[in-house]
């Protein structure tokens, strides 16, 4: 099955003034752990529950590794690393204080192995779709898009401006803007913790209406 993917024009970060094109794969959308192990019940003799199961504890053990000051690597899928920055609600003190206290743990960075790249990059076969050299313009409205975003943090702890692109098809600088603003917003329900590049979008659940 092939996958489409178009053309966008992006600013020449080396050369000011000047634009680049850059190709972006078309999603077709997110498969979800459910999703993945109906698929790999298929190919094994593990049930759909236990493959749940197995998930799951990765993911706690992940975490636990992590929390104790370790990266983690899975062989031909990548690696693991915790990322700090400064709580919040310190980073307004006139004299921020940066003891254990008040620092922790506010993004996992992903790096991925060599060996998945390569097996996705055998396996896709790429396809021309609609052409575009401009912004890409986004099929939802500003009001679809903070639901789309809100019921992402119903199933999720954190939302990143990287995620957020995809899902609402949006253009990086747009999608941080409208991200900042809605955190701004306390109708939305939406806040965030971290800053610059380590800042993640939660869901205020106090603040939902």
């Amino acid at each position: 099955m092939s996958v489409n993917y178009t053309l966008q024009r992006m600013n020449d970060l080396n050369h000011e003034g000047e634009t680049i094109l850059v190709p972006k794969m078309i999603l077709r959308g997110r498969y979800s752990s459910k999703e993945l192990a109906k698929e790999m019940e298929k190919y094994s003799t593990f049930s759909r529950s236990e493959i749940m199961g197995i998930l799951t504890l990765l993911s706690e053990m992940i975490a636990y590794k992590m929390a104790n000051g370790y990266s983690v690597k899975l062989d031909e899928i990548g690696t693991f690393t915790p990322a700090l920055s400064v709580r919040k609600e310190i980073e307004t003190d006139c004299q921020t204080r940066t003891d254990a206290r008040h620092i922790g743990v506010s993004n996992i960075l992903f790096r991925p192995d060599k060996t998945l790249i390569l097996n996705t990059a055998m396996q896709c076969k790429l396809k021309k779709g609609p052409q575009s050299y401009g912004c890409l313009h986004t099929q939802y409205t500003p009001e679809e898009r903070l639901k789309i975003a809100q019921t992402y943090l119903e199933s999720h702890e954190i939302l990143t401006v990287k995620i957020y692109e995809e899902i609402a098809g949006l253009r990086h600088t747009q999608a941080a803007s409208e991200l900042k603003l809605w955190s701004r917003t306390p109708e939305s329900g939406i806040g965030c913790h971290g800053k610059g590049s380590h800042k993640v979008y939660v869901r205020n659940k106090a603040e939902m209406k």
